[in-house]
């Protein structure tokens, strides 16, 4: 199977400023609260395209609106002149992310893209300033380099760059965490080297939490983020058998959920940690030689988990429902032949979810998503993938039922994206694809800027993409 055996997503909360330069009038998302100011003609700036259009001709005239936190503005409408106050002064001086609309002599927009890194640092009058342009499609980023050989496991992301990553250096085998800020990533400090042999797998919505494998002690690893460095958290029980952690995730109220799998002399069995009262025990786990690859708190002490029964190659999908100690078997209901696997899950809440993976139903490995809802129970949506065997790692998703899966096949990588209509359609990568490229995660933040993880086999170089495109 191309089945990765630990794919993840992560999540976290930050304020955000959002500006962007709409076509024609004011955007009507924005809010009674924002100053809005409209900026008409021609703007002294050269665009530079990502997509192959040619630079922004001559004869187009670029209308815009722009939409700032900042502070009260009354500008506008006026020309796009230095006269009496710069462009400077409108957006506070600061590298920013623009979203822009190019229309022809009518106002009909032709284009739309993201102009990235836009900094005013001219008071003369027509001073030309290069913006990058990127269209709605997916970019290779350069996020600096951990070895000779590591990978990227596992991201969460909250818009506007600030997330985290986590995963594992092969080269010095030991793990690491990047901190993104405004899309410039940095490894974070570890409290101290946890062993000669260990590896990191997620990352927890929160950022708090990131779990994974002490390969030379043979236990799990749970590190905890005090604000300014992570640390091995001593925490978690001990098992007499070999094992190791995949998935993390908390719910809101403090309540925490690991889960994995360790090694016995007859079998492979799950691990399911909870984590209350400071502490972290063992909770019950599903029957079977199970493995689970990943677990989404769903509030209420309830959480949602997947893997696979190693024993039979069933999938397990299940939700430990806390209020009655109880597991809620949606993989029975599916109809799946054996042969299937839960790579990753991801919730909107405890009535809307989705799990996604790979199977072997229709005599090949092929991209599994399962979506959940109260009305319509627990059902397969076989989006449109590669012809070749391929496997979906990851996958995340909107309230509004928009979502993105990642994976591999054969050939190289794997994006889908889902409109809220359910029609699945494969994501563009640009700038350098290569047939070596493996994704093990996705995710998305409220604002609409997502990155993917993985690896460029190839260079044996973690890899990292990103879709610079807000709402």
């Amino acid at each position: 199977m191309y089945m990765k055996r630990k794919v993840f997503v992560f999540t976290i909360s930050f304020v955000f400023v959002f500006f962007a330069f709409f076509a024609g009038s004011c955007d009507d998302s924005a809010t009674t609260e924002e100053v809005v100011i409209e900026i008409t003609g021609k703007l002294p700036v050269r665009f530079i395209w990502h997509d192959g259009i040619a630079n922004c001709p001559d004869c187009l005239e670029i209308y815009a609106t722009v939409t700032t936190e900042l502070g009260d503005y009354e500008y506008g409408p006026f020309p796009f002149v230095f006269t009496g106050f710069t462009l400077k002064d409108v957006l506070g001086g600061f590298n920013r992310v623009v979203t822009v609309w190019i229309t022809d002599a009518s106002g009909a927009v032709i284009y739309r893209g993201v102009a990235e890194g836009v900094q005013v640092i001219a008071d003369q009058v027509n001073t030309t300033l290069d913006v990058e342009m990127f269209s709605r499609s997916w970019y290779e980023v350069d996020i600096g380099q951990v070895s000779a050989d590591w990978s990227i496991e596992g991201v969460r992301t909250v818009g506007e760059g600030d997330g985290w990553m986590v995963g594992s250096n092969n080269t010095g085998t030991s793990g690491f965490v990047y901190r993104g800020i405004s899309h410039s990533w940095a490894i974070q400090s570890l409290a101290a080297v946890l062993s000669s042999n260990w590896t990191l797998n997620s990352i927890d919505e929160g950022s708090a939490w990131a779990v994974g494998e002490d390969i030379a002690g043979g236990t799990g690893i749970i590190l905890r983020y005090d604000g300014a460095i992570w640390y091995d958290d001593v925490t978690e029980p001990a098992f007499t058998d070999p094992w190791r952690l995949f998935g993390v995730s908390f719910d809101s109220d403090g309540t925490g959920w690991a889960v994995g799998e360790k090694d016995t002399v007859a079998s492979t069995d799950p691990v399911v940690l909870k984590y209350s009262a400071a502490t972290w025990g063992t909770a019950a786990v599903p029957s079977g030689m199970c493995s689970l690859f990943d677990v989404f708190a769903l509030g209420a002490g309830d959480s949602l988990m997947g893997g696979v029964d190693n024993a039979t190659g069933d999938g397990v999908l299940t939700v430990w429902d806390d209020s009655t100690t109880s597991y809620v078997d949606y993989a029975a209901g599916l109809g799946m032949v054996n042969d299937w696997a839960v790579n990753d899950v991801y919730a909107i809440s405890a009535d809307d979810w989705w799990a996604a993976g790979v199977s072997n139903a229709v005599g090949g490995d092929t991209g599994l998503v399962v979506h959940y809802t109260t009305a319509g129970g627990a059902a397969t949506e076989v989006p449109s993938g590669p012809t070749s065997p391929w496997s979906l790692n990851g996958i995340w998703t909107s309230a509004e039922g928009e979502a993105w899966a990642v994976g591999v096949d054969a050939s190289g990588p794997v994006i889908l994206h889902r409109d809220t209509l359910g029609n699945w359609t494969s994501g563009t990568v640009v700038d350098g694809v290569q047939n070596t490229w493996e994704l093990y995660g996705v995710d998305f933040g409220t604002d609409g800027w997502g990155y993917a993880v993985g690896k460029n086999t190839a260079t044996s170089h973690g890899l990292a993409l990103k879709y610079p495109f807000p709402k």
